[in-house]
């Protein structure tokens, strides 16, 4: 077990054991005189954080956390008998499967094509084969990399809609939903949300943040984005939003050294390594947090150029990129919005 991941687990041993039964449950009034609950789960691999605002936050933050481990019960590819898990054990036959699942992987695969094979929710062979955030987290043989690089292609994922079935078509392929599913869920959350009469929350699955109208008292949430620089916390820059998701990928989130040499978690399947862009951080804000989460992944991977023309194309989407060299390049859009916060980042302005 390499250093940080000895540091790393058991910073998340201490969290598990202390956050994952510690609910906390605010019934008294806050200062816009609105009712409120809090609590904060260990699920899906991440903390997770809720907060809801309105009648009976108590009972919906309860079905919340019910609806999260639903779907990590169904999408999860390590957990035995989920549908993922299923799927990449099926040796080439249909699977059936939840719409749910369903439509998660239809979409993954509409940004595996959108980015050219670049974001691709097959690459759960080489996932599995770093091993980052594991205790068999190492740097594989380029022979290793060879091999697994040959069992990803998402043109191999056939869906059969009609009976709502899944197969992968190359053996020893492995069908990983991570770099999407807790954008979908987010995107659950606040649909139970709504249906229920609720106009203000905040959820937050462990950096994927998606918020529900603005505070109590209408006025906006201050979202900041995380200095990417590892052992360094707190916030490089904020902006105000209302109903909005801002999901952020970076090199930082999960890793270990070797030999001077860090690896981090987002492999990059055109080379089956971690991905070397010049982005330590990607920050996509847009509506639908499915499509945050698939995009600030598919940003990190394409690169600077790449990845800003992509996001360009799309309607109502920005996004903020932090380079290696601590430059912030942002859209458009927030360029009037975002307030820097530390001096050791400077904005690039765009060509």
């Amino acid at each position: 077990m390499t250093k940080n991941f000895r540091t790393i687990f058991s910073i998340l041993v201490i969290l598990m054991l202390c956050i994952t039964f510690f609910r906390i449950r605010l019934q008294e009034n806050n200062l816009a005189g609105c009712p409120q609950a809090e609590g904060s789960f260990f699920l899906m691999n991440t903390i997770v954080q809720i907060r809801i605002y309105g009648d009976k936050a108590e009972e919906l933050l309860d079905r919340c956390f019910e609806l999260l481990q639903d779907i990590e019960n169904r999408m999860s590819k390590t957990i035995e008998g989920s549908d993922i898990y299923r799927i990449n054990n099926s040796q080439g036959e249909f699977v059936s499967v939840s719409n749910d699942t369903i439509q998660v992987i239809r979409k993954a695969l509409e940004y595996a094509e959108i980015t050219e094979g670049r974001f691709d929710p097959s690459v759960g062979v080489l996932v599995d084969l770093w091993g980052i955030g594991t205790e068999q987290a190492r740097v594989p043989s380029s022979e290793e990399i060879k091999v697994a690089r040959g069992r990803v292609n998402y043109r191999w994922i056939e869906i059969d809609e009609e009976g709502s079935k899944v197969r992968l078509l190359k053996e020893g392929m492995k069908l990983d939903l991570g770099a999407i599913v807790k954008g979908y869920a987010a995107d659950e959350i606040r649909k139970l949300l709504k249906a229920e009469g609720i106009r203000s929350a905040y959820i937050n699955l462990g950096g994927n943040v998606l918020v529900m109208g603005g505070k109590p008292d209408n006025t906006p949430w201050k979202i900041g984005i995380q200095d990417p620089r590892r052992d360094m916390p707190g916030a490089i820059a904020s902006f105000e939003v209302k109903d909005k998701t801002i999901v952020t990928s970076g090199n930082y989130e999960r890793y270990f050294e070797k030999d001077g040499i860090l690896y981090h978690h987002i492999i990059d399947p055109a080379t089956g390594y971690p991905a070397d862009s010049g982005i330590i951080s990607a920050s996509i804000i847009t509506d639908d947090s499915i499509d945050a989460d698939a995009l600030s992944t598919s940003l990190f991977l394409l690169g600077i150029d790449k990845g800003l023309q992509l996001i360009d194309k799309l309607d109502g989407v920005e996004a903020v990129v932090v380079k290696d060299d601590l430059g912030i390049i942002m859209t458009e859009g927030l360029q009037d919005k975002l307030i820097l916060l530390n001096d050791d980042f400077y904005i690039v302005t765009r060509k």
